[in-house]
């Protein structure tokens, strides 16, 4: 057993319990969260009798249960899955005699991470299934205010017994999108960093500055910093005209823009 990671995770145990406490009244009996790198991850999780078997165990290795859903997983793609029926394996087995069964899992791939995180009721609550599927959108919403509060402690706390290291590898992304291998700027003979160069991809591609936060993992607050410098970068004047001069510059080569394509370009957008 890892001695650091599990005594991270008890001393931890009274913050993550205040914090998914009112699940109980949507009938949820346990919440985690890992945050799954290349060979470590970082998890928290409300159940302390549940912890000590899963150290003991090592279930942080289970490959049928994350390494097979990570290895499909694009940039900024998620999914869900449940864990339902009869348990299968060890893993399943001794979380059903935990009292911790009917999972909604939920995966989602960043660039250098994966972020899982799940929610499961009592073995006699099979009702919990039909809420689930029909407010996933409620769950998810819950899910990502809690995870922003854990990521927020994780963040803060420099210890580094917080890590467990771990069998499960992050694949090279095979991702749609590939904007590392994209220098926005070269279309207009402008430099950029790097992360100017990826808010840029993903305006080229209409993301909201919501969308975009969450495919490169920083705030909305940041992409409108970015966005503003790239405006003056550009000499535009909004995020709807800039993305309209890099997809026409994109398509017909670099060339200076012109007041009658700044007018075209908003009018486009609208």
């Amino acid at each position: 057993m890892q001695q650091g990671p599990y005594f991270y995770n008890s001393a931890k145990s009274d913050f993550i319990r205040d914090l998914t406490s009112p699940l109980k009244g949507f009938g949820i009996n346990h919440f985690a969260f890992i945050r799954m790198f290349d060979k470590q991850s970082f998890r928290l999780a409300d159940q302390p009798n549940w912890l000590r078997t899963y150290f003991e165990n090592e279930f942080y290795n289970d490959t049928n249960l994350y390494q097979e859903v990570i290895n499909d997983l694009e940039l900024g793609e998620e999914k869900f899955k449940f864990l339902t029926n009869q348990p299968e394996g060890p893993h399943q087995n001794l979380l059903m005699e935990n009292n911790l069964w009917h999972f909604l899992l939920h995966f989602k791939r960043s660039k250098n991470f994966v972020d899982f995180w799940c929610f499961s009721s009592d073995p006699s609550n099979s009702e919990i299934l039909n809420d689930y599927i029909g407010n996933l959108d409620k769950y998810k919403n819950i899910a990502n205010q809690l995870v922003s509060k854990i990521v927020l402690e994780m963040e803060e706390d420099h210890t580094p017994q917080k890590f467990i290291t771990t069998d499960l590898s992050l694949p090279k992304l095979k991702n749609k999108y590939a904007y590392k291998h994209l220098n926005c700027g070269q279309i207009i003979n402008t430099e950029l960093t790097e992360k100017q160069n990826q808010c840029l991809f993903f305006v080229m591609r209409g993301f909201s500055n919501k969308r975009i936060a969450s495919e490169l993992n920083i705030s909305p607050r940041t992409v409108e910093s970015y966005i503003t410098q790239l405006n003056l970068k550009f000499d535009v004047t909004c995020k709807s005209e800039l993305a309209y001069r890099l997809n026409i510059e994109a398509r017909s080569g670099p060339r200076k823009m012109d007041h009658g394509d700044r007018i075209k370009g908003l009018v486009k957008s609208r």
